[in-house]
């Protein structure tokens, strides 16, 4: 049986941390909190920066994956780790890859082969022009971490351990991505899957995938509806290739699938589809109705009422032609 484990990590804590108290993204009292934490001319700039880092709802800032995610993913959880990133993607970016490639080349191939993001030579170069301000995003978040790890980390940390204990007990003998997998008829690409629990979070984007096996949660919430949604993260993660099977969006936000040629789609429409998917699918793991919304405009009784009729009539029916059925009937396809 392959684990569901919450876990609770320095690293992402603290990257969502500078993102709660400069108010990039959203506003909480978590952030009000510990505002004094982070120095003013440090806050000023992330919040110049929001528009870059900002995420939400499948699009992100194109700063969001080297500042926020990546460190989040890689965990780098000490000023020596964090300044260590920085400077070598520094360099990457002002023409030496390897510097940066080289140093994270595993965890980089499982981003590659497992989840959505291409970071490679390729990238590098297309964030070259981001470089100078990237650099001073790393000064910013190495000076900031001692504060944090005296002041904030001790003070948040517990809450979380014991919130991760209660979902840990939880999950605990529950075969979920054994579920997944039968339902769906494919296999998921880890041993384990990781919930990080992130408090800074509160009122932001919750769920934040941190790759094929890692998903950032905000612990206080609900918690029957946190697992239920645990168990829907699974599912979008099993589910990923789905998605991969289309193209990025273009300047109009279309896409087609990849190397069909054909029809092309609303990315909007197709992404809440494959959110909508996951969440039927959801219901069928639980056995019981699921107890979360998806949110505003995801229309997600419409997707549900033709998912069920699709399962009824054809039970077999692979998630991909279940997802490109209810798109072309919800919204129609755009012409080829």
């Amino acid at each position: 049986m392959k684990p569901i484990e919450a876990v609770v990590e320095k690293g992402p804590n603290y990257a969502f941390h500078l993102m709660a108290v400069a108010g990039v993204g959203f506003e909480s009292e978590y952030g009000e909190r510990y505002r004094h934490t982070v120095t003013a001319e440090d806050r000023t700039l992330l919040a110049e920066l929001r528009d870059l880092l900002t995420f939400g709802d499948g699009r992100a800032g194109p700063l969001v994956l080297p500042v926020i995610f990546l460190p989040s993913y890689l965990n780098l959880d000490s000023a020596a780790a964090i300044r260590e990133y920085f400077e070598r993607l520094e360099r990457a970016l002002a023409g030496e890859p390897e510097t940066f490639l080289g140093r994270y080349r595993a965890p980089l191939r499982r981003l590659r082969e497992d989840w959505l993001e291409q970071v490679d030579e390729r990238w590098l170069a297309e964030g070259a022009a981001f470089r100078d301000i990237i650099a001073r995003l790393g000064r910013l978040f190495a000076r900031n971490f001692p504060t944090y790890e005296a002041e904030v980390w001790p003070a948040e940390r517990p809450g979380m351990e014991e919130v991760a204990s209660r979902l840990d007990r939880h999950f605990a003998g529950r075969d979920v991505i054994g579920a997944w997998e039968r339902f769906t008829g494919l296999e998921f690409r880890a041993p384990r899957y990781q919930i990080v629990l992130v408090s800074a979070t509160k009122n932001g984007p919750d769920a934040n995938s941190l790759g094929y096996d890692r998903n950032a949660f905000y612990p206080y919430q609900d918690f029957d509806k946190m697992t239920q949604f645990i168990s829907h993260e699974t599912g979008t993660h099993l589910l990923i290739d789905v998605i991969k099977a289309f193209t990025w969006p273009d300047a109009e936000g279309r896409v087609r699938l990849r190397g069909k040629g054909g029809p092309v789609y609303d990315f909007d429409l197709v992404y809440r589809g494959w959110e909508n998917l996951c969440r039927f699918y959801n219901s069928l793991v639980l056995g019981a109705p699921v107890l979360y919304d998806m949110g505003r405009d995801y229309r997600t009784e419409e997707f549900d009422t033709v998912y069920r009729r699709l399962h009824a009539s054809r039970p077999d029916m692979p998630p991909l032609e279940m997802l490109l059925a209810a798109v072309e009937e919800l919204g129609g396809a755009g012409p080829s």
